[in-house]
């Protein structure tokens, strides 16, 4: 061997240190060991049952695995490296991309974004959850800073409420005040001793979702409902979002255990009910009810993973431009149809009558007037529509398929009855002479909307509830 040369290693040890046989030993040997316990897991004693099980099935899958990357060590390292590279890549490019979309959704919240003359009305509707670029909020001073608000609330503020499920935690805001114990504050609200007390029940139409504090039913009511002399006024907004009649009836229920008896109690509902049963496919539940079952049941329904990605920015971008049919944050669709209209409407309608009956039972025995009023929607609407509004509708339809026939069918079974209870009345005609913009999306109205819907209510009270 000449001076200062370094001895070579052999073309044999070269690949060996490249494809080094001890992994691939452990491998096989690993692989055959899985094998075995899954086809002698019963009489090793590793299984209760001599019959093939998904444990077995596992085992002898690994098995199999390590024994064929083994056998192909070569090509699976090169194959590993590959799909590394891709991974890692793709991880990379999700991350810039992730971040470039943080940074404009910021940047848009300091512009003034409006609607572009040559732009379809309809693709603005499915913008940022859709409804806050609409024309009618764009002119609007205070909307930026409610939908921040709004959205804050809804993403960082929805928490567990016993027998209720969930409700809104304390907020204080420039548009949106929540109190201590999870109601909308009520501008000019007068609740000291002696006050004509009034309860306003129902879901986020109640609550307010789309308008400011000022802006809400109570709001209106509020303000224009005729109290007996000499008596302030105090109008309790119960509403919550996505609340059925039966977690209406439970919060009054709760309220009156703690002795807060009012002297009015408005119930202002049905949208929800209906909604909640073609989630289901099923009547009397609330909302959302398979995902909040699975939590109780510590199972998840979706993949954690799938979870993640659909929560990125990513994914929203790519289901807009692929999917325009949609409204943004669209709540939980039902896995399986449901039943026909007319037998899931006659069970919606049918607890609905029965909350009705139990709040009747509450007033005789506690001494309060209560009235129900069967709200509007867009989708059996009669009212002229704008163009925003006939736009909103058409995708509605084409996302909740059969929905417009169970709405329809349940709010006949609510009109038979409504003529033998003269406290439960069917407002869902109020906006048949409204020419100008009312609904923001199928279930949510205006400022203005909210005000006409107040003065429907205070028109049917009966005289004895404020005398």
């Amino acid at each position: 061997m000449a001076s200062g040369e370094v001895p070579s290693r052999s073309a044999g040890g070269a690949d060996r240190l490249r494809h080094p046989v001890a992994p691939r030993a452990a491998l096989a040997v690993a692989g055959l060991i899985f094998i075995g316990l899954g086809i002698f897991a019963y009489q090793l004693g590793l299984s209760a049952s001599p019959g093939t099980s998904a444990g077995k099935v596992i085992l002898v899958a690994l098995g199999l695995l390590s024994a064929a990357v083994a056998l192909l060590w070569k090509r699976t390292i090169s194959a590993y490296k590959v799909a590394a590279i891709i991974f890692l890549n793709t991880l990379v490019l999700f991350g810039v991309l992730e971040v470039g979309l943080l940074l404009l959704s910021r940047s848009r919240d300091f512009l003034s974004v409006r609607p572009r003359a040559d732009e379809p009305q309809a693709a603005l509707l499915y913008v940022d959850d859709g409804r806050e670029r609409l024309p009618y909020y764009l002119e609007r001073d205070w909307s930026r800073e409610y939908w921040r608000e709004y959205h804050f609330i809804a993403e960082n503020l929805i928490k567990y409420e016993p027998f209720t499920v969930w409700r809104a935690a304390a907020y204080r805001g420039k548009t949106i005040n929540i109190s201590e114990e999870g109601l909308r504050e009520t501008p000019g609200a007068s609740c000291s001793d002696g006050a004509f007390i009034v309860f306003a029940f129902g879901g986020s139409t109640m609550w307010g979702t789309g308008v400011p504090d000022w802006g809400t039913v109570p709001a209106y009511l509020q303000r224009e409902i005729p109290a007996p002399p000499a008596r302030p006024v105090c109008v309790v907004n119960y509403g919550e979002q996505g609340y059925v009649s039966t977690q209406s009836v439970i919060q009054l229920l709760l309220a009156l255990q703690r002795g807060r008896i009012p002297d009015l109690a408005l119930f202002y509902s049905g949208s929800n009910d209906v909604f909640a049963a073609y989630q289901s496919a099923r009547a009397g539940v609330h909302q959302n009810l398979s995902q909040v079952a699975a939590k109780l049941e510590d199972r998840d329904e979706v993949s954690p993973v799938l979870r993640l990605l659909a929560a990125s920015r990513t994914f929203t971008l790519v289901r807009r431009l692929t999917d325009r049919q949609g409204f943004g944050s669209l709540p939980f669709l039902p896995r399986n149809r449901p039943a026909p209209p007319g037998d899931l409407a006659a069970s919606v309608a049918e607890v609905y009558l029965a909350n009705h009956e139990v709040v009747g039972a509450l007033a005789a025995r506690f001494g309060f007037d209560f009235v129900f009023f069967w709200q509007p929607n867009l989708l059996t609407e009669r009212k002229p529509l704008t163009r925003e509004e006939a736009s909103i509708r058409d995708v509605a339809l084409g996302v909740y398929p059969g929905l417009v026939e169970l709405l329809a069918s349940t709010r006949e079974r609510i009109d038979s009855a409504a003529r033998e209870r003269p406290n439960l009345h069917n407002i869902d005609r109020v906006f048949e002479q409204e020419t100008s913009l009312v609904y923001v999306d199928p279930w949510h109205v205006t400022m203005e909307g909210n005000e006409i819907l107040a003065r429907a209510m205070l028109r049917a009270l009966p005289a004895s509830s404020h005398e």
